[in-house]
């Protein structure tokens, strides 16, 4: 009886950090939205820099003027930085408020983002989230949200990660940051830039 209940109350527990996770991401995708939301595009010039700089980008993926090592290693640098922060967070209990914080800052960043591109291309905008960071997002997402909680499970003893497969954890998702700059830098553009001469 006593193992059952301790089985269940691990369970619980379990449940109870993926719940909060999600709930961190979500809040920051709201946060996000609702924040880009308040700001007076007419009024704000970061915006308009904003604005500026996707153009720019756009034109020059579509252009090829970007070389596919910077862009390959600039990527992979851009996402492997947060893979190994909150791993390294998830070596002791004290800095697991930081990982949620990475979470909802990833949440909001994609929120931003999301408003951002509908406000600017309205419908189009959101074929365009789609093409632009749908895919390997969707990937990230996975690859962070199953590091975290693998994290957080590495400094409960209760349910503790033995260092091993926390370490294995660690190297899955380098390799997953690897297929999604693979996928940014040879596929992506290719996409995006069938998309604009479409839609655009």
């Amino acid at each position: 009886m006593r193992k059952k209940y301790e089985r269940r109350y691990r369970t619980i527990k379990k449940n109870l950090a993926q719940l909060i996770i999600s709930l961190i991401f979500l809040l920051g995708i709201i946060l996000g939205s609702l924040y880009f939301n308040t700001i007076d595009s007419s009024l704000d010039s970061g915006i308009a820099e904003i604005s500026l700089l996707l153009d720019n980008y756009i034109d020059t993926i579509t252009q090829d003027q970007v070389a596919n090592s910077y862009l390959l290693g600039s990527t992979f640098i851009n996402y492997a930085k947060q893979i190994i922060f909150v791993w390294v967070f998830g070596l002791t209990s004290i800095t697991i408020p930081l990982i949620m914080l990475i979470v909802g800052i990833q949440g909001f960043s994609y929120g931003f983002t999301s408003s951002f591109f509908m406000m600017k291309y309205n419908a189009k905008g959101l074929i365009l989230c789609l093409v632009a960071y749908g895919i390997q997002g969707s990937f990230y997402i996975y690859i962070m949200y199953s590091l975290s909680m693998a994290a957080i499970r590495f400094t409960k003893k209760d349910v503790r990660v033995k260092p091993k497969i926390y370490f294995s954890y660690f190297l899955a998702s380098l390799i997953g940051v690897c297929i999604i700059s693979l996928y940014e830098t040879y596929i992506m553009p290719v996409v995006i830039q069938y998309v604009i001469e479409r839609f655009f």
